[in-house]
């Protein structure tokens, strides 16, 4: 593990901690996402890095679509979970994974949107993750 890594899990470790979880941008960025995206109720998304399951709790809200959720902290994912004890919301799933080796099959999401962690990750295998699950027409 390098140094960048090993800062990168101080970070987490201390959004996990608090029960925080910020991106630049906000919600705006989060809307922007949901239009340019083409996000509806007929999509299946993958958040990547969903954190404390706020951004996917709020598109889900707005849009309807399935939300699959991933995050390498588990006590973020187990964060996101109890978000979901207290809302009716089945089309959400969030469990801990890696951003370097996602483990769905090849062509299973409509979108793969990640809102910060990316920086944090090898880029080239995190891309070529998020290019490996999207199906291969995804807006068709």
């Amino acid at each position: 593990m390098n140094k960048k890594t090993i800062k990168m899990y101080d970070f987490f470790g201390l959004q996990a901690k608090i029960g925080v979880t910020k991106h630049i941008g906000g919600l705006k960025a989060t809307r922007y996402l949901i239009e340019h995206c083409n996000i509806d109720d007929s999509k299946y998304m993958l958040v990547v890095g969903c954190g404390n399951g706020t951004s996917a709790i709020k598109i889900a809200k707005l849009t309807g679509c399935r939300i699959a959720g991933i995050d390498i902290s588990k006590t973020m994912v187990e964060l996101a979970n109890e978000k979901l004890e207290n809302i009716v919301l089945d089309r959400i799933k969030f469990k801990v994974g890696d951003t370097e080796n996602i483990s769905f099959p090849d062509n299973t999401f409509d979108v793969v949107i990640s809102e910060s962690v990316t920086a944090f990750t090898d880029r080239r295998k995190a891309l070529s993750e998020y290019q490996r699950v999207l199906k291969k027409d995804p807006f068709i």
